[in-house]
């Protein structure tokens, strides 16, 4: 046994909720934890069976040494069973044998320990032991021991290993449960030693300081986590609870990760064996409820203040009884009692008069009972003086569960409102009487503008008619005369005649159409067309006058301006010809040059620049500031020099204000101008684009026929007979020589009615019947459009083309006449070339007669197609004098993806070449490819082309 090198015994005993761990010995095997749980050993070291043997043999030899262990030990340990009790009676007989101080020599020993609890590291034990000393040595020291090795073996050694090796699993499981439990809960949990050093906390209390693990905290004091100042006010709660046995409830403030938050700290004694060990303690975050709280009471406070200090509502606060709390400045001013005056007296017996009180009353506790406020309303109340006052009151019920309910009434002073409503009904009474004196007089307004508007459109109507109409003749009668006669001197003097009726033509359209846009009459339309033969058209048709000044005139075209746009062709060129005609006409020598240029673009429009720079005389400041007025040149030499109305730029500037844009002009004496428009218009279609391709200076021109229309009608429809329907005799004879001039036979009606009964009576079936009706639309006894819509009512007229013809200025006229079931319409003066177009566009091959209700009068083609037996007029397609009814019905095949086109188009290969030129190839190329959208653009163009 000498051999055998003990130490002393040393014990360590932390005491937690739920659980004890405790540090029994340091021997030369083993560190040894004992966990003592419900007075159960559960964990043995095989170490300590041996030592349990040495012990036994140690008593057996050594009685006298055993006998140290005095009475009242043996008694203890005689009385208590359970290891744990039996170890801590145990503990103290150590120290006593320690204390006995008996020596036995044995070598210097020194050992150090770790010490644990709920397997953390707690702290170190040193023991040492010198040679021969007095300190810690000698027998007692084995004897203690043994004793506590022979005290632990004795129980456990009766027990079989399985069901210690069970146990120990269990409480290993508890173990992880509890410490889950702690880890898992939402605020801080830890326990203290009576010195405040914590022996145990929970993952939350590590987090909310900032650390890792909750190792790093134990043996740490608060002030190892906190500020000085919170710490020591930590500790003394500590202490206070230590001194007086019972719990703590506090709100403090803990400083966490960086920030102090409020926390709400309960702190516990905790005992064992009636003796206080430490303190256990939680802490949970209430933060958000002590800030929510602090705002709700700043926000009562702001509320109560601002109760008080408003001075335009009065408020007070009463019990069910009527009992008054609250009386703010407001009510005092209102109804005259103070403050002191009116709290704790009844509400209604203040305010509330004697005839309303009962019904009042009842209001109240209605809502006390069901919780549902008095309805607000209007009220009449009384005041400390016995006066009344009309107030506006609603009313809360303030109920808190514990507290007697309380109802806030809320007062507005009517008064001044009642004052201010009676006098704006004073004043709506008048304002009523006034609107309707001004309605009146607007009404009477309207309706004599309206009468003025509707006046100045008849009167246009009937200058345009009266002034067209005698302008028709001597236009007329001089290109009938420019036929026959051959004297040169006569030509150029009908020439000039021509030239004046053109010039006062052109004044007349110009007041007419700065007429139609004062009353917005004056529309554009929106059609697909090509800049470039815009530019184009202008310049040919004012090439002759440029050339007889010596004048050069040549465009420039920005290229990236599409090949197609939309919008009206007409009056964009109407705007080129007035810049490029003044041009000319205010230039002696230089050139002209027509500008176009791209400004900015968009997916669906282009804003373009046009320019018409010239070298003429060029304009003053002065004189650039009266441009573009009405009636209003650069000056009154200008005007006696050059002449001009005055109205074309005026024109111009509104017809680009129209199409979303504007003009200008810049210029210098003696130097030239260069006016500009600026204008928006759409981008074309894919399939208008597609028709662009031959567009552009040297391209193959798709403006008219290879043939002049006149010729093809005296070939082709020489003898056809047209009815002519028109009430003034000059009107009668140019129409009737045109018509004669290309080979038509002519009859003569003067008024509708005569042409509704003429075509009744005449046999539609017969040879030689009326091929094609040219109606005047304004007559007396009965218009062109009256005779129209009668003319359609006979069965076998349905098909007859009507084309008709108006002196007046309005574009709706076209819509008027096709709405009355015209095919065309035909404007005065009558342009020679445009009614030769319109007749081959409308008239029916030669020898065909019109098959009653043949579809859509106003599409040729389907006439045309009607004329065939079968349907179809391709067994005609090879007649040159059908090429208009030809093209006509190639158009419609191709605007509905007909693949007959294709058809129609090789049987009248021979014909349309000869018609059509070059642009044949074009056209035939698109509908061999079945590409007929551009077909449809190149035919239409081509057309369209023929017409001008």
């Amino acid at each position: 046994m000498s051999s055998l090198i003990h130490q002393p015994m040393v014990a360590l005993l932390t005491r937690l909720a739920g659980g004890l761990a405790i540090i029994v010995a340091v021997l030369p095997t083993a560190a040894y934890w004992l966990h003592v749980r419900t007075s159960s050993i559960e964990q043995i070291n095989e170490s300590l069976r041996v030592q349990a043997l040495v012990l036994e043999e140690f008593i057996a030899s050594h009685p006298q040494e055993w006998d140290l262990v005095s009475d009242r030990m043996r008694g203890l340990l005689e009385r208590h069973s359970s290891p744990q009790a039996r170890f801590q009676v145990l503990t103290l007989g150590n120290e006593l044998l320690i204390e006995s101080a008996h020596t036995i020599a044995r070598p210097a020993l020194a050992r150090s320990r770790t010490l644990h609890s709920f397997g953390q590291p707690v702290g170190r034990l040193t023991i040492e032991k010198e040679i021969g000393g007095d300190l810690l040595t000698g027998l007692p020291l084995l004897v203690g021991s043994l004793v506590i090795a022979w005290l632990i073996w004795g129980p456990l050694r009766r027990l079989p290993l399985r069901e210690l090796a069970a146990a120990e699993s269990a409480r290993l499981a508890r173990d992880q449960y509890q410490r889950a439990l702690l880890d898992n809960f939402p605020f801080m949990v830890w326990l203290k030693d009576t010195e405040s050093r914590f022996l145990a906390v929970n993952a939350r209390f590590a987090e909310t300081f900032g650390r890792a693990t909750t190792e790093s905290l134990l043996g740490q004091t608060d002030l190892d986590i906190a500020p000085p100042e919170l710490a020591e006010a930590y500790r003394a709660d500590d202490r206070a609870v230590l001194a007086s046995g019972q719990p703590k409830r506090v709100e403090e403030r803990i400083d966490s990760g960086g920030q102090r938050r409020w926390f709400e700290t309960y702190k516990s004694p905790v005992s064992l064996a009636g003796k206080v060990i430490g303190t256990v303690g939680y802490a949970r975050d209430i933060t958000e409820r002590k800030l929510a709280a602090d705002a709700l009471r700043e926000s009562e406070e702001r509320f109560r203040r601002v109760l008080h200090d408003v001075d335009s509502i009065a408020l007070q606060g009463y019990l069910a009884d009527g009992t008054t709390r609250f009386w703010n400045p407001a009510s005092e001013k209102l109804y005259g009692y103070s403050a002191a005056e009116a709290i704790g007296r009844n509400l209604l017996d203040l305010i509330i008069p004697s005839e309303m009180r009962a019904g009042v009353r009842q209001a109240i506790q209605e809502m006390c009972r069901s919780g549902v406020a008095i309805p607000p309303g209007e009220s009449s109340l009384q005041r400390q003086d016995g006066t009344r006052v009309a107030v506006f009151s609603s009313h809360v019920l303030v109920q808190v569960p514990g507290q007697t309910p309380e109802i806030f009434r809320i007062d507005v002073d009517l008064t001044e409102r009642n004052r201010a409503a009676a006098e704006l009904e004073q004043h709506r009474h008048h304002l009523e009487e006034l609107v309707h004196s001004r309605t009146a007089e607007l009404a009477e307004a309207k309706e004599a503008a309206e009468a003025a508007s509707r006046s100045k459109s008849t009167f246009l109507a009937n200058m345009s008619h009266e002034i067209r109409t005698p302008m028709n003749a001597v236009i007329g009668l001089t290109h009938l005369l420019q036929q026959e006669i051959t004297n040169p001197q006569q030509r150029a003097q009908l020439s000039k005649v021509n030239d004046a009726a053109q010039h006062l033509l052109g004044v007349i359209n110009g007041i007419l159409d700065l007429s139609k846009i004062e009353v917005g009459r004056l529309t554009l339309e929106t059609t697909a067309f090509s800049l470039l033969q815009v530019i184009d058209h202008t310049l040919s048709m004012l090439g002759e006058r440029s050339s007889a000044k010596g004048l050069q005139m040549h465009s420039e075209i920005d290229p990236a301006i599409p090949a197609r746009l939309r919008g009206d062709p007409l009056r964009l060129g109407q705007i080129l010809l007035n810049f490029v005609s003044n041009a000319i006409k205010f230039s002696e020598h230089g050139r002209i040059i027509v500008r176009a240029t791209l400004l900015d673009t968009c997916r669906a429009a282009v804003r373009l620049r046009l320019e018409v720079e010239d070298q003429g005389i060029g304009l003053s400041e002065a004189q650039q500031a009266r441009l573009f007025k009405v009636f209003s040149q650069a000056d009154d030499s200008t005007t006696r020099k050059y002449g001009g109305s005055g109205l074309g730029l005026a024109i111009c500037k509104r017809l680009a204000a129209m199409m979303g844009g504007e003009v200008g002009v810049r210029s210098e004496p003696g130097v030239g101008s260069t006016f500009w428009v600026s204008v928006r218009l759409e981008r074309s279609a894919a399939g208008d684009a597609a028709g662009a391709a031959g567009d552009g200076p040297g391209g193959e021109s798709e403006r008219a026929l290879a043939e002049p229309a006149d010729q093809i009608l005296r070939r082709c429809y020489a003898g056809v007979r047209v009815l002519l329907v028109e009430d003034d005799i000059l009107s009668q004879e140019v129409a009737r020589e045109l018509l004669q001039a290309s080979g038509l036979r002519v009859e003569v009606v003067d008024n509708g009615q005569q042409a509704v009964e003429r075509l009744r009576t005449a046999d539609a079936n017969a040879a030689g019947d009326y091929a094609l009706v040219l109606m005047d639309v304004q007559m007396p006894v009965m218009d062109g459009l009256q005779a129209t819509r009668l003319i359609r009512q006979l069965a076998k007229r349905t098909a007859l083309p009507i084309i008709g013809v108006t002196a007046n200025a309005f574009t709706a006229d076209r819509q008027h006449c096709l709405d009355a079931g015209m095919n065309d319409h035909l404007g005065k003066p009558i342009n020679p070339t445009l009614l030769h177009n319109m007749l081959l566009r409308w008239l029916p091959p030669a020898g065909v007669t019109l098959a009653p209700g043949a579809d859509d009068l106003r599409t040729p083609a389907a006439a045309i197609a009607g004329a065939s037996p079968a349907g179809s007029a391709l067994p005609l397609a090879n007649d040159p004098c059908r090429v208009p009814q030809i093209l006509a019905q190639l158009e419609t095949l191709l605007a509905e993806d007909d693949t007959r086109a294709e058809d129609l188009w090789v049987d009248s290969l021979a014909v349309l070449e000869t018609a059509l030129g070059p642009v044949a190839s074009r056209l035939g190329d698109a509908i061999n490819r079945f590409e007929f959208d551009t077909a449809l653009h190149i035919l239409r163009q081509t057309r369209a082309g023929s017409a001008g």
